[in-house]
């Protein structure tokens, strides 16, 4: 990047020092169309020789270059500039695709945004190059700085080439035949308006920068001398790689934060207008008002303006992004740039060029911004589609809510979907925004509406509907009524009213009367306690989820037994609505309780939040039971998620304390799930996101890690030992004696995965998992790497062993590969018999029954 840089301020020099400005938009065509091409072309054989050929050529092509332009003819720098474009696009281009071979996705993760800030660094040092050389040796002196440069970027490839032959597999990205064509991206940029609206926003933003950038060099080529030009542009562009590598490092999160997306689209349109209008109106500062353009299109145009278009994409479905994008960044960087070139070609042709492309500049920067903020409203008609559909994409980061949203938001509470309703009605209240929810929403047709509405009013003490509680006692839908009563005596108490309401027929309002007496202490314990029992004993399920609904509204430690029962319902809907009271109770009564509910999979994930929300307490009960052997395998199996789901640092140290407490592979397993979650952030939603790598000792997974692969080259060793002996003497492979050595490589392979996970533990900045499939796989570069890259990371006893355990051989041949002094006994009985205490209950089961055998 220092060499292109360099390049690119020698060519801009000396063409405009030599040629009229006004013939740049045939070159910016030609290389415009070029590109186009390039982006369009194959991409096989990016390998080292055809980037190390392509940086030579630049490297001599330069140089022959600067040759030549000490000779000033025209054509050399028409054909330098075309040169410039056209070499660094196809050295730029193989790189990448040398890289996309290299590394895999998750690799490419790690390192490509280092080799981005890279060629930002590179850039910053081609600037500061040229600004040291530019007044002593003049822009042909550049092209000498920029061919050395080139030359020395070489070296990197050159020094390579013997070291490795090129890779054989294919990119880590999707293949080529499954991305769809230009013809089928173009058919959905027309079918999808959201995607279409987008695309024309970056072909707007290519126009107006390209149009800019000609008022740029138009003016400085008419304010400045032509021995200076050189100077100036590379003080110039030094100024705005400093400005932009700062903008990236600390300016574009607090600014997408603070303005939005769409403000955030609109600053550069903004700031490059202002800068065109000023040279448009003729003011006398021409020349300070496009190097302001310029540096403001160089400082923003990667950083602030990149980020928020990129936000653009993430409310589109995946399908949608990976048809439309491509196309998108074609038509925004080369077809845009082409139609901006035709357009200068026709204004030069006017009385006053300068005013001219001023003036476009600034109706097509106008344009730029207006539809920047425009944009927003298709934005938000991709978030009410998604409430239309009854959910909300939870891994997309929406805005805040405005008034927009706001107001898309009450006009779904109408909504006679009561299902869009409910949810739009859940946002605003999870939001804080309850007092938005209009009272009229209690005369909804949906029954279930209503009900919800009068607990949500009812929890947030809304006292504006009291008034038009009334009708609603006499509510055709049980439910309703139920509901009614309880908003009742929350919101406006009337022990008279619910006495009168005591000897009603339907058997849910006697149940909320009866709580809402006991809430205000107008009755007596025994008298609901008996109440109570009627309505569980009731047909309907009703009347148990009105019982549950009001322990929750207002708790009472008379609905312990009950609650428990409830959340054992077989209508999951009344279990769900048990443990959100219980959660709500805050009773330390239910602790122990909540733990044994964790089996059932209908109440697991309300279970877990009321676990967490009695904190340190809860924790204590979870860490007991795990390690207690008389805990249901039922309910072991999930406290490990549960205790990640804390997300604290005393969460992970208690599943590592617990490794090696606890009985069998499987509930291992889990506990490493579970740390995995809390160190390295895996299975977390988005919005609970925790990542405590770097926090823990992992001191204790090391231990395990040790004794995991001990035991696993032990089965290794066995199961190698029962191979030979039954190859020796057929009459011991019976069927169970097969079984037991198939069952012997399982724990391997098995334990083999935990110890891939406890590496991921030990080492979070790699990424085992891909390591784990590389080994595993049948591609032999594949197994290579992953073999390589096992052998840098881990000591030379680990590493072997772990090779071994997962070698595509035979027990005894992978034996070997572990440790090749390890030697395979003959006493089978002896070996047999040593089973029988094994850790394993399924190895001692196999074990026993083939003693009888043999």
């Amino acid at each position: 990047m220092a060499g292109h840089v360099l390049l690119e301020t020698a060519r801009d020099a000396l063409f405009l020092a030599n040629i009229s400005v006004e013939r740049l938009p045939f070159v910016t065509i030609a290389i415009a169309l070029l590109a186009l091409a390039i982006l369009r072309g194959p991409r096989d054989h990016a390998n080292r020789r055809v980037l190390l050929a392509l940086q030579l050529a630049a490297a001599i092509g330069t140089l022959g270059f600067w040759s030549l332009s000490l000779t000033s003819l025209a054509w050399i720098f028409y054909a330098l500039y075309v040169w410039s474009g056209i070499i660094t696009s196809l050295v730029v281009v193989r790189f990448w695709l040398l890289l996309g071979d290299l590394f895999t996705i998750t690799e490419g993760k790690r390192v490509f945004a280092t080799i981005a800030m890279g060629g930002s660094v590179g850039a910053l040092v081609g600037s500061g190059i040229a600004t040291l050389l530019a007044p002593g040796l003049g822009a042909p002196g550049l092209l000498v700085a920029s061919s050395a440069m080139f030359a020395t970027s070489a070296l990197g490839p050159l020094l390579s080439l013997g070291r490795s032959a090129d890779p054989k597999r294919a990119p880590g990205g999707r293949d080529a035949e499954g991305e769809p064509g230009l013809g089928a991206s173009l058919a959905t940029l027309l079918q999808e308006p959201y995607a279409g609206r987008v695309a024309l926003l970056m072909v707007l933003g290519s126009l107006t920068l390209t149009l800019g950038d000609y008022l740029f060099k138009s003016v400085l080529v008419e304010e400045v001398a032509a021995g200076d030009l050189a100077s100036w542009l590379s003080r110039i562009y030094l100024a705005l790689n400093v400005f932009s590598i700062a903008m990236l490092a600390l300016g574009v999160t607090p600014l997408v934060r603070w303005l939005g997306v769409d403000r955030s689209l609109a600053v550069l349109p903004g700031l490059v207008g202002i800068a065109a209008l000023g040279v448009s109106v003729g003011m006398g500062a021409a020349l300070a008002a496009t190097i302001f353009l310029k540096l403001a299109d160089g400082t923003l145009r990667y950083s602030l303006h990149r980020t928020a278009s990129e936000l653009l994409y993430l409310p589109m479905s995946s399908a949608l992004r990976s048809s439309v994008k491509g196309v998108i960044d074609i038509a925004g960087q080369t077809g845009a740039k082409a139609l901006a070139s035709f357009l200068i070609l026709g204004l030069v042709l006017l009385p006053d060029p300068r005013t001219a492309v001023a003036v476009a500049v600034t109706v097509s920067a106008t344009v730029w911004l207006g539809w920047a903020l425009l944009l927003r409203r298709s934005y938000l008609n991709v978030f009410r589609q998604t409430l239309r559909e009854g959910t909300i994409e939870t891994a997309i980061e929406h805005p805040e809510l405005d008034l927009d949203s706001v107001g898309s938001l009450i006009r779904a509470l109408s909504d006679r979907n009561e299902r869009r309703a409910i949810a739009a009605m859940h946002i605003l209240a999870e939001r804080g925004h309850v007092s938005l929810i209009p009272s009229l929403i209690l005369y909804h047709p949906a029954p279930r509406v209503v009900v919800e509405a009068l607990d949500t009013f009812a929890l947030s003490r809304r006292d504006d509907v009291d008034d038009m509680l009334g009708h609603l006692l006499d509510h055709e839908d049980a439910n309703v009524r139920a509901a009614a009563v309880r908003a009742t005596w929350v919101l406006d108490p009337d022990p008279g009213r619910l006495r009168s309401l005591r000897s009603s027929h339907c058997a849910v309002v006697r149940v909320s009367a009866f709580a809402g007496l006991l809430a205000l202490g107008e009755t007596e314990a025994r008298t609901y306690k008996r109440v109570l029992e009627e309505a569980l004993a009731y047909e309907g399920y009703e009347a148990r989820l009105t019982a549950a609904t009001a322990a929750r509204l207002r708790y009472h430690e008379i609905n312990r037994e009950a609650l428990l029962r409830l959340a054992a319902d077989e209508v999951e809907e009344v279990a769900q609505e048990a443990i959100r009271a219980i959660r709500a109770s805050d009773d330390p009564w239910f602790t122990r309780k909540l733990v044994g509910l964790l089996d059932d999979r209908r109440i697991r994930d309300v279970v877990r939040s009321a676990l967490i929300d009695r904190g340190a307490e809860a924790m204590a009960v979870l860490a007991e039971r795990l390690v207690d052997p008389s805990t249901p395998i039922g309910v072991l199996r999930h406290i490990p998620r549960t205790v990640a789901r804390f997300g604290t640092v005393e969460a992970a140290r208690m599943l590592i304390d617990s490794l090696p407490r606890v009985d069998g592979g499987m509930v291992r397993f889990k506990l490493l799930r579970g740390l995995e979650m809390l160190l390295l952030g895996r299975g977390q939603p988005r919005d609970a996101e925790v990542r405590l790598a770097g926090q823990v000792d992992t001191a204790g997974i090391r231990a395990e890690f040790d004794r995991t692969l001990e035991r696993s080259i032990a089965l290794l060793q066995l199961a190698a030992e029962f191979s030979k002996a039954q190859r020796k003497r057929p009459e011991r492979a019976t069927v169970v004696g097969k079984l037991l050595v198939d069952l012997l490589e399982d724990k391997v392979e098995l334990a083999l995965g935990r110890l891939f996970m406890m590496l991921g533990l030990l080492h979070p900045r790699e990424d085992f998992r891909v390591i784990l499939a590389g080994l595993e796989s049948e591609d032999e570069t594949e197994r290579a790497s992953a073999i390589e890259l096992i052998e840098t990371l881990l000591e030379v006893d680990v590493g072997s062993a772990i090779i071994g355990l997962a070698a595509p051989e035979s027990a005894e041949k992978r034996l070997q590969l572990v440790d090749p002094e390890l030697e395979v006994s003959d006493e089978y009985g002896a070996m047999v018999q040593s089973l029988l205490t094994d850790d394993s209950h399924s190895v001692r089961a196999v074990a026993l029954y083939h003693v009888g055998e043999v």
